[in-house]
């Protein structure tokens, strides 16, 4: 996705280039964070999030629970010191 509108930024409205550099700066910082963490961690997130499987059924089988816990908040923190634009807040 990020690709694609990095190739046709051009053609992006104002609102198009503030999603844009959200979007960029959101995965940059995920991505930085994540390279340290184990696959199984790494998948264990996705399977949370996309098929919407608790996190319990992870807990002291993945990781220990206060590890995955850890992992969480950090998650939480840096998603949300990512400033969003004006047109995302206002939709909250």
């Amino acid at each position: 996705m990020l690709e694609y509108a990095e190739t046709h930024q051009e053609n992006m409205g104002r609102y198009g280039r503030e999603n844009f550099n959200f979007w960029v700066e959101l995965v940059d910082t995920l991505d930085n964070y994540t390279k340290d963490l184990a696959p199984e961690i790494i998948e264990m997130e996705k399977d949370h999030y996309k098929n919407k499987k608790p996190f319990g059924e992870f807990y002291n089988i993945t990781a220990p629970t206060a590890e995955i816990e850890r992992i969480n908040r950090d998650l939480r923190r840096l998603a949300r010191s990512i400033k969003q634009t004006e047109r995302i807040q206002a939709t909250r």
